[in-house]
């Protein structure tokens, strides 16, 4: 069931996820349906495109993340969003 909002969630905190050390230089992104709550925070997470090796740094990236909530009727409300989080390797 979509729920129209007037203003979607807006990251105000982001948390670049760290390259996993067993990521062989693969580029890539996961996505991850995530639950903004009313109080701006990350409430669920549900991997829904994964890359094997990335999907734990991602979410752990992504609980430190901080939002605007979204709202409706001028008021804050919880709503699902999909978040990509790419990867690339570092540079050396």
């Amino acid at each position: 069931m979509v729920i129209p909002v007037e203003e979607l969630p807006r990251p105000i905190k982001t948390v670049v996820p760290a390259y996993p050390d067993s990521g062989r230089g693969v580029t890539g992104t996961v996505m991850i349906q995530t639950l903004i709550g009313i109080d701006g925070r990350v409430k669920e997470m549900r991997v829904v495109h994964s890359l094997p090796g990335f999907d734990e740094a991602a979410k752990a990236a992504l609980r430190q993340w901080v939002f605007t909530p979204a709202t409706k009727e001028g008021k804050p409300v919880a709503v699902w969003i999909p978040i990509p989080l790419r990867f690339k390797p570092p540079d050396k």
